[in-house]
């Protein structure tokens, strides 16, 4: 049985700025149950898609802000690497 990898790396397709700087990359990690509960609490009257972006930013150490900026091209990588960690 191969190794889990812990995080992933996400080319963007179409760069954001985080900070100011323009940035080609994400790192998501790993998402652990606390991650999801946290969410869900921070979303609270909001929607499943609030909750998925708050998870996103959280695993990805950028804001909500900032995951909102991607293209829908970038966002689908985001979601299929998520994805891929609960295989």
């Amino acid at each position: 049985m191969a190794a889990k990898k812990s995080t992933v790396e996400i080319d963007l397709d179409f760069p954001i700025k985080i900070e100011g700087v323009e940035c080609r990359r994400l790192t998501l990690r790993r998402p652990k149950v606390g991650d999801l509960l946290a969410a869900e609490e921070g979303s609270k009257g909001g929607s499943d898609k609030d909750t998925e972006i708050l998870t996103f930013a959280n695993l990805c150490m950028v804001t909500p802000a900032e995951i909102r900026d991607l293209d829908l091209g970038d966002y689908k990588k985001l979601q299929k690497a998520f994805s891929g960690f609960l295989e």
